[in-house]
């Protein structure tokens, strides 16, 4: 039994390093690399967001430039007449 105890404190004395310092350990560099991920995909959905809007407002506006194109043409034609 005193054999067992003894491992037990051996382990725990390797482990103290880890322990003290959390960021030394192999979940907590993963949960940060898991964050930073997240981060840059909130980043990335944002801007996808951000270019489909800017996307929808160039059609917009280039189908509104061609109909007023149409209009003062059709006027311009109508006053020459």
């Amino acid at each position: 039994m005193p054999a067992r105890t003894k491992t037990v404190k051996q382990t725990d004395a390797e482990l103290a390093p880890f322990a003290n310092n959390s960021h030394e350990t192999e979940y907590t560099r993963m949960m940060h690399r898991y964050a930073d991920l997240d981060k840059r995909e909130k980043a990335l959905r944002r801007k996808q967001c951000f270019a489909n809007w800017m996307l929808f407002a160039s059609v917009v506006l280039v189908i509104g430039c061609v109909i007023a194109t149409a209009f003062v043409c059709t006027t311009i034609q109508s006053i020459r007449l």
